[in-house]
């Protein structure tokens, strides 16, 4: 079973993004953060049953997604080199797609999340489908 933790400030796209997670992978645990600073609560408190995967949106009020991943590479959690982190965000800038390289995240993709872009790629992030 999948835990995944979805970080979008739009209530609008947790919905949406939550049910075609859902729909694509039926077996995965859904957890959401409003943004990158809840996003860390949520690690701090579930340090021992970390997400597998996180989507996580880059502009969001608070902590922004380069913060988010910054303060994650920062701290010390068990197991956190096995997150997997996907941005997905409505930025097609190159700028921030080279931010987001430079970080270390591998998958980037743009709003919004879709099974079938989710069914693609599924291998490469270990999810499993139903």
């Amino acid at each position: 079973m999948n835990t995944i933790l979805l970080v979008d400030d739009s209530d609008t796209c947790i919905f949406l993004h939550r049910k075609i997670i859902k729909l694509a992978s039926p077996s995965a645990v859904v957890h959401t953060a409003g943004n990158g600073e809840e996003a860390l609560q949520f690690l701090e408190q579930h340090q021992h049953d970390l997400p597998q995967i996180i989507f996580l949106d880059l502009n969001m009020p608070v902590m922004n997604g380069f913060k988010f991943i910054e303060a994650l590479q920062s701290r010390s959690f068990p197991g956190k080199e096995n997150i997997t982190i996907i941005v997905v965000s409505s930025s097609e800038d190159s700028e921030d797609i080279r931010q987001s390289r430079q970080l270390g995240i591998q998958h980037y993709m743009v709003k919004p999340l879709t099974v079938a872009k989710l069914k693609a790629m599924a291998p490469a992030i270990h999810l499993p489908l139903g």
